[in-house]
This record gives structure tokens, sequence and C-alpha cells, in this order.
């Protein structure tokens, strides 16, 4: 039978590689929860450009430039860079919500 004896040294190095770990854990997880329902677009992040508008609709560069042109989408310019907002984006979503089926009341 061997006995093995830990020092306070020991349950130190212990701790902080515990901790270390925990702390990358909670990291990840924040991340994960800061990201939208739209993809990976950071919540605190307001604007964003052309192809990430794009994306974040799921919407081919055609009908993108489509619907920016009948002002459905807005946005800002500045220089030749067009900027979108993201709460705007996620408005004209909300709005155009179909429901189809049956509804009970």
């Amino acid at each position: 039978m061997q006995i093995s004896v830990v020092t306070k040294e020991d349950l130190e190095v212990f701790k902080n590689d515990l901790l270390g770990e925990m702390e990358k854990i909670l990291k990840s997880h924040k991340l994960k929860s800061e990201q939208t329902a739209f993809g990976n677009f950071p919540k605190d992040r307001k604007w964003m450009k052309s192809t990430e508008a794009r994306k974040m609709l799921n919407i081919s560069q055609g009908t993108f430039h489509k619907l920016k042109i009948n002002g459905i989408i807005p946005y800002s310019r500045i220089g030749k860079v067009c900027l979108y907002d993201y709460d705007e984006l996620v408005k004209i979503i909300q709005a155009n919500k179909i429901h189809n089926g049956i509804f009970r009341l």
C-alpha cells in the first residue's frame, strides 16, 4: 500500500488550475449567451456592413439590394460605405411576421 502526501503547495496548484478552467468555461458561456437569434452578431454591436446584414437576413445579394432600393431596409451612408442598424433590421423582421394556421382563443 502506497501513501501519498498532499502538500499545501499541491493544493494551491490544484486550486489555480481549477479556477483557470472555470474562468474559461464562464467566458465561453458568456460569449454564447451574448449571441443573437440571428447568428453570431453580438447584441452590443449597433451597426453592420452590407455583407453582415445580408448574412443575418439570410437573403441573396440581389434581394438585399432590391429591399434597400425600395426603402424596406433603412441604412446610413458614410462615403461609399452603407451601414445598417441591427435593431432596425430586427424590427423589420418582427413587423413582417406571417401567422398562418388556425388561431385558438
